[in-house]
């Protein structure tokens, strides 16, 4: 990805503004964006930084669906009790389940590994499991998430492969749900969702 066009891309699939007869229509008509920079201006734009201060932030500031197209490999305690108390108090984080291609129950890649985590793969145009995704036991749901159309900065649009690209078709989905349903809780959103998904 160009430096800092990944986020934008992501936001685009969850909520691009739809039926403007421009561009693409995002899966979430109609919901809201917070975006929350988690890197530096001079930072490794590959690299979120502050990951989980992010999380904790977006929360704190009326975030009810939280996507997270990134990961790694450990999860530090300060991370598990944001991603707990996000979910405690009604709150749910969506994130990508990674690109490892790994089927074992030991590629965990987090925040998508907690439990408290909707974790997403990727599937293709075949609607099979993407062979470039994370695809063992964390996995809660898979979406498309090849060849996915969005905005990137500056007025253009790119298209993207990756679980980041699936991650927020998960989200937007579910925001769609709760602007459906404003009085259903995260438990309610998420079991509606794994127990209704083909």
């Amino acid at each position: 990805f160009p430096p800092f066009t990944h986020g934008t891309h992501v936001a685009g699939i969850s909520g691009a503004s739809t039926d403007n007869a421009m561009g693409i229509a995002s899966i979430g008509f109609g919901i809201s964006i917070l975006p929350v920079k988690a890197t530096p201006d001079l930072g490794n734009p590959n690299w979120i930084y502050y990951g989980y201060e992010g999380i904790l932030w977006a929360f704190n500031h009326g975030a009810k669906i939280i996507n997270c197209s990134w990961g790694g490999s450990t999860l530090s305690t300060p991370g598990k009790i944001v991603l707990n108390h996000v979910w405690d108090h009604g709150g749910v984080v969506v994130a990508a389940a990674g690109n490892t291609g790994n089927t074992q129950p030991q590629a965990k890649i987090y925040p998508a590994y907690h439990p408290t985590v909707v974790s997403v793969a990727s599937t293709n145009m075949a609607d099979k499991l993407s062979a470039f995704s994370t695809r063992n036991t964390s996995v809660d749901v898979s979406a498309p998430g090849e060849k996915i159309l969005s905005l990137i900065p500056f007025g253009g649009y790119g298209t993207y492969d990756g679980t980041s690209m699936a991650a927020p078709l998960v989200s937007g989905l579910l925001g769609l749900m709760l602007s459906a349903n404003p009085n259903l809780t995260n438990a309610d959103l998420v079991h509606c969702l794994v127990s209704t998904i083909d």
